[in-house]
């Protein structure tokens, strides 16, 4: 019988047969994680048994947060800087050039930045936090997500460690920045460098995006009937036994257990 990540992990080995599957916190003020983000990482984790999901953060995260987190197999989180993730790639003389902190969109640029060099330097699948995987995506290689018929989105991004397309998106996100455009380091990039003609368009479905910009500040109750409870009751079983003790589906304020006693009940 082929060992489970979760057996590699506390044997102190690395499996590498099967893609390491990222998620970043660029936040460095962030250290309480919300629901949809503990949702997303077990989801993953449920649907990718094979595969080592890392946890990137700029900042600690809280002790509640590291006691869900370690409830969920084959998860491991690192606290990491956005240098390092930058370091040795076109991306560094940017990032200290810090031109991207004077605009409106600094944490989102920043977040556009690290999970190109973090594919590029290290290769594997790259996961928003608010993407929830309703099944296995670490057997594709070298796709990346499909916003419409006209965009690509960097939502989901699979690809080899030192694959050519991330090399010269870094290098076109450093001659073409813009600071005060939203989408131009993100899915006007990723388009611009890959056509959408050249990507192919999935026939099922891998992931739910939450879309944290346009549902962030939504609170949904556990028992509404709600689409989105009965994909956390499926994908992230373990999260969703915390909804059903905060009587909360996901919020936008971030996880703290010890302020869910006063909850009005449902």
């Amino acid at each position: 019988m082929v060992p489970t990540v979760l057996a590699l992990i506390k044997n102190r080995q690395i499996l590498t047969s099967f893609p390491t599957i990222y998620f970043i916190n660029t936040n460095s003020s962030d250290n309480k994680l919300n629901l949809r983000t503990l949702c997303a990482i077990e989801s993953a984790s449920l649907h990718n048994p094979d595969s080592l999901i890392k946890f990137y953060t700029l900042s600690s995260i809280n002790s509640d947060s590291v006691i869900e987190i370690s409830k969920i197999p084959n998860v491991t989180t690192q606290l990491t800087t956005a240098e390092d993730i930058l370091d040795n790639t076109p991306l560094s003389q940017w990032y200290s050039r810090g031109d991207y902190k004077n605009g409106p969109y600094e944490i989102t640029h920043l977040s556009d930045a690290m999970r190109l060099a973090l594919l590029w330097k290290r290769g594997g699948i790259y996961m928003d936090t608010d993407i929830w995987s309703v099944k296995g995506i670490s057997n594709m290689s070298n796709n990346i997500a499909r916003e419409d018929d006209r965009h690509v989105n960097g939502a989901v991004m699979i690809f080899d460690k030192h694959h050519p397309f991330l090399y010269d998106c870094m290098v076109q996100f450093v001659l073409g920045y813009k600071r005060d455009q939203f989408i131009a380091q993100g899915p006007g990039l990723l388009t611009k460098v890959m056509p959408i003609k050249m990507v192919y368009k999935w026939k099922l479905a891998y992931t739910f995006h939450l879309w944290n910009k346009v549902s962030g500040k939504v609170i949904a109750k556990i028992g509404n009937k709600l689409f989105l409870e009965e994909l956390a009751k499926k994908n992230c079983p373990t999260v969703y036994k915390l909804m059903i003790s905060m009587k909360i589906l996901f919020q936008f304020t971030k996880l703290d257990l010890t302020s869910t006693q006063n909850l009005p009940s449902i």
